[in-house]
């Protein structure tokens, strides 16, 4: 019994608005802008537009750092792949998505995960995170 009053509940909240919407579309148009400026090597451009939580967790000299290395210790790198794996969270901070990303690379594959925050209705850049063996070694 308990199930279905649970299941009422969270589609009259879906119903009224009350829960946010997640835009898959604009996490997918900021991750866009994102890998087009690692392209260009922006990465100031990258820092200034991103959200307080990307600039309050490293300062614009340590992400630039971190992406020149990643340029050059991979080396050339494909097309972005847009992996199954991704993760919504809702606070009163705003709606996070992490979304994961593959790339192969020159020197390696490159595993990513971009994170934006949507609030009041603009999603930026929170967030960006890089694995690969490759980035271990000097």
């Amino acid at each position: 019994m308990r199930l279905k009053h649970a299941g009422a509940a969270a589609l009259a909240l879906a119903a009224c608005g009350c829960v946010p919407q997640v835009d898959s579309k604009a996490g997918d148009q900021v991750a866009a802008t994102f890998y087009r400026q690692v392209a260009a090597k922006d990465y100031a451009a990258i820092y200034q537009g991103s959200a307080p939580e990307l600039k309050n967790s490293v300062t614009l000299e340590l992400f630039t750092g971190m992406m020149q290395r990643i340029d050059r210790k991979l080396g050339a790198c494909g097309a972005p792949q847009k992996q199954m794996s991704w993760r919504v969270n809702m606070t009163n901070a705003g709606v996070f998505r992490d979304q994961g990303y593959q790339r192969t690379c020159a020197n390696g594959r490159l595993d990513e995960t971009v994170t934006t925050v949507t609030r009041g209705g603009r999603t930026v850049l929170a967030g960006y995170h890089a694995n690969s063996p490759v980035l271990m070694t000097d």
